[in-house]
């Protein structure tokens, strides 16, 4: 079997077009001029009332401008469009005439796209290589389809180019973002490993060292598919250094002028049991602390001999102010300092045996808080 005989497709598995009226029409949700809350659909037609027929083995060209329906029509006839959609509205009918009487046989059908896709990295023939194991029918041999390669790229006339990548990998980036990776400090580090790798480098070719087919097994042949330079080491390593120093600086100066205070929760005693000697001198520490409280006017020894317990004492506050230092207002750059009042003037009585309530809304700063 030749090459064009690969291509070649049964008279019965032939398909026949006939298409009658079709209509698509996307459906628009507009509200009504009298009631705002009213929706009323309109519908807005790509495709009206369309009706040809197309006979096996015939080509039919459509020809029309810019946002006339071309597209919107090749997806239809290879059900590149869902019915189901419910912003779309079909009308008409689509029929795939066969000559085959199996029931059971599957339309199939190729669709080039406008934009086609290439994957980056391979070579023309390695493209039509993946294109003939993925699409063609699996009784073809190894021999067919390198005949039908071949054959494709001498009627192509790129047979002298079919060792060139068709696409490298930085080609599949936007122009507008290709710019970035020089601002990824991962760019670096796996430039300079994969420079350290394959530079100098040559892997092992199966074909002859001064073929053509061994320049992909080589170490330049990889860092210029990958977009890095040979040698590149000594460069990305400063810049990674640069970049570990300026980011741990910009990060202290803006810790400096944008600190924050941080709360740390104080350490409990255990007071459930087990420590009877921490308790006990914790007791001893909590009498000494209320005794340096005491006013100069009792002196301790007389505290002491009456016996006076902590259930016994009240307190009695006058005129209570405080104020923080912050900043007048968070930018960056200011460092002018304000007063902000927390407490202004306040004066309470907190009496033993009775329950004290300290009530205000959040942020009133409670007293013993």
């Amino acid at each position: 079997m030749n090459s064009s005989e690969i291509l070649r497709i049964d008279p019965k598995d032939r398909v026949s077009l006939s298409v009658r009226d079709l209509t698509v029409s996307v459906k628009n949700q507009q509200k009504s001029r009298q009631n705002d809350n009213e929706k009323s659909e309109k519908a807005t037609k790509i495709l009206n009332g369309i009706s040809f027929d197309l006979q096996a083995g015939e080509m039919l060209a459509i020809v029309g401008g810019s946002g006339s329906g071309k597209t919107t029509l090749l997806n239809t006839l290879s059900q590149r469009l869902n019915q189901h959609n419910k912003k779309l509205a079909f009308a008409g009918s689509i029929d795939y005439i066969s000559n085959n009487d199996d029931k059971e046989m599957k339309l199939r059908n190729s669709y080039m796209q406008q934009t086609d896709v290439f994957l980056p990295g391979i070579t023309v023939y390695e493209t039509l290589k993946y294109q003939a194991d993925l699409r063609l029918p699996p009784t073809a041999s190894e021999f067919e389809k390198t005949s039908l390669i071949d054959s494709l790229l001498n009627v192509l006339g790129l047979d002298h180019r079919q060792d060139d990548i068709v696409m490298s990998f930085t080609a599949t980036m936007p122009v507008y973002v290709r710019w970035t990776k020089y601002l990824a400090y991962f760019w670096y580090a796996f430039g300079a490993l994969t420079a350290n790798q394959y530079t100098n480098w040559m892997g092992d070719c199966p074909y002859d060292k001064n073929s053509e087919a061994c320049v992909q097994y080589s170490g330049k042949f990889q860092l210029d598919t990958l977009g890095f330079p040979q040698g590149w080491i000594g460069e990305p390593i400063g810049i990674l250094v640069a970049w570990f120093i300026g980011f741990n600086l910009f990060s202290a100066i803006g810790f400096t002028f944008k600190s924050y205070d941080v709360e740390v929760a104080k350490t409990k005693s255990n007071k459930i049991g087990g420590e009877e000697d921490e308790d006990e001198k914790s007791g001893e520490e909590s009498i000494n602390d209320e005794s340096a409280k005491l006013p100069d006017s009792i002196p301790t020894n007389d505290f002491a001999q009456n016996n006076i317990n902590n259930d016994d004492i009240n307190i009695d506050i006058h005129n209570i102010q405080l104020s923080v230092k912050v900043k007048a207002d968070k930018s960056l750059f200011n460092f002018k300092k304000t007063d902000r009042i927390l407490l202004d003037d306040v004066s309470a009585v907190f009496k033993a045996n009775e329950v004290n309530a300290i009530m205000g809304p959040s942020g009133s700063v409670e007293l013993l808080k």
